[in-house]
């Protein structure tokens, strides 16, 4: 049976069944309207127009009730149909010109029965525009595997293409009018610029697809600077735990949460960020050597890949984890958030405190990494060193290219110097 379409006595039926999330707001499962014809010729031409005006109806109907789900937002712009209808055609033989010529007539006696978007509609189908969310899924299946960013940049994509349906629509001039009355009334300049990133990332993928001409143009110099009175000058700089900063938060830690007590503990005397942290399992904790240390894998550059030693300070609270442990990992009980993070939650349960005794946008878990490197500097630990401890590059040809790296011993002697009492 041809696809829309269904026989009831001697009569072709259009027939379109309704998405569940567009349901509610449409009110049928299924959609139904005679063609009024015994002709399957007829019918197959009669359909065309009748499904487009149907998927129409859903889409306009889901955007106003809020049920469209997740991901970009679907264009009200639907070229299925329409290249369903060319490969019939083709199948049957007929050439190619003929088959544009009879498109474009039914898409614009469409236009004149007031259904809109049905010659941009053509217009995708054949390959004339290039319909921007058709290509959203496969620039993150290629280009982007982590799902939390996946997620960052569907939503910044589900923004722009609010306005930019087809690639045509996008030029300098229009991209430009648009963050300036849209985009950076809705967010920071900072975030605007992460945005940004990504539209111009879509841009080269599609590029390299062919799909518009390889150029940034339209993305270049569309965010102006902000402007910022010269008491500003610095503001936003994120700061650094001190050895009183750290003995305050431990001392505000509640009682029955000893995970965030623990973890405040390991981040001062090894410098790791809260997510290595959170990801240490009992085998990457070696206590048996002569210098015990944690390795740190899977970390986010090459460098950060690496063996910290254990400071004195904590060697006994990292024996009594590594013993308690119920789960293989070294700080236990935590919960895997979506995206398979374990320093989420607890994360969060360090901001509440740190807000608590009203420490600013300034100060935030990373702050403890600061506080170290801002010992090892104080303390005359070779800057070298330092970034082999906190995983830092170090690009020199001497120590960053031909080096090794400083063994353990080493990095221990740097490390006992931090002093948190």
């Amino acid at each position: 049976m041809p696809q829309y379409l269904e026989k009831r006595r001697r009569r072709w039926y259009a027939v379109l069944d309704v998405p569940a999330y567009a349901r509610k707001a449409i009110g049928k499962k299924r959609l139904v309207q005679s063609l009024e014809t015994d002709s399957l010729t007829q019918a197959q031409i009669r359909v065309l127009g009748v499904v487009q005006g149907w998927k129409e109806l859903i889409l306009h109907s889901a955007q106003r009730s809020g049920a469209t789900g997740s991901g970009p937002p679907p264009s009200a712009i639907n070229p299925n149909t329409w290249r369903q209808e060319k490969q019939r055609l083709e199948v049957l033989g007929v050439p190619d010109p003929e088959i544009d010529e009879a498109l474009w007539s039914i898409a614009t006696d469409m236009e004149e029965d007031g259904k809109e978007g049905a010659i941009v509609a053509f217009n995708v189908a054949t390959g004339k525009s290039v319909l921007l969310c058709e290509h959203v899924q496969d620039y993150l299946n290629d280009t982007v595997p982590d799902p939390k960013s996946r997620d960052m940049k569907t939503r910044h994509l589900s923004i722009f293409l609010k306005t930019f349906n087809l690639a045509e629509d996008v030029t300098h001039e229009a991209v430009a009018d648009w963050v300036e009355k849209v985009l950076q009334g809705a967010v920071s300049h900072k975030t605007a610029k992460t945005y940004l990133s990504t539209y111009r990332t879509f841009w080269t993928y599609l590029g390299r697809k062919k799909l518009v001409k390889r150029s940034l143009e339209a993305f270049t110099d569309v965010l102006e600077a902000p402007l910022r009175p010269k008491s500003d000058k610095g503001k936003g700089k994120r700061g650094y735990f001190t050895p009183d900063d750290y003995k305050r938060l431990l001392e505000a830690v509640p009682q029955d949460d000893r995970t965030l007590y623990d973890l405040i503990r390991l981040a001062a005397h090894t410098g790791c960020r809260i997510d290595e942290l959170c990801s240490l399992r009992i085998d990457d904790v070696n206590l048996s050597d002569k210098v015990p240390y944690f390795l740190i894998e899977d970390a986010k550059t090459d460098a950060g890949n690496r063996k910290v030693p254990v400071h004195k300070a904590i060697k006994q609270l990292v024996v009594q984890l590594k013993d308690t442990s119920e789960d293989g990992y070294l700080l236990t009980g935590l919960t895997f958030n979506k995206y398979g993070d374990r320093s989420n939650a607890i994360g969060k349960r360090f901001g509440r405190l740190k807000t608590s005794l009203g420490y600013g946008g300034d100060l935030v878990f990373h702050s403890f990494r600061r506080g170290v490197a801002t010992q090892f500097e104080n303390k005359g630990v070779p800057e070298v060193i330092a970034a082999r401890v906190l995983g830092h590059e170090f690009p020199t040809m001497s120590f960053g290219t031909y080096s090794g790296g400083a063994d353990l011993e080493t990095l221990l002697n740097s490390v006992e110097r931090l002093n948190w009492t």
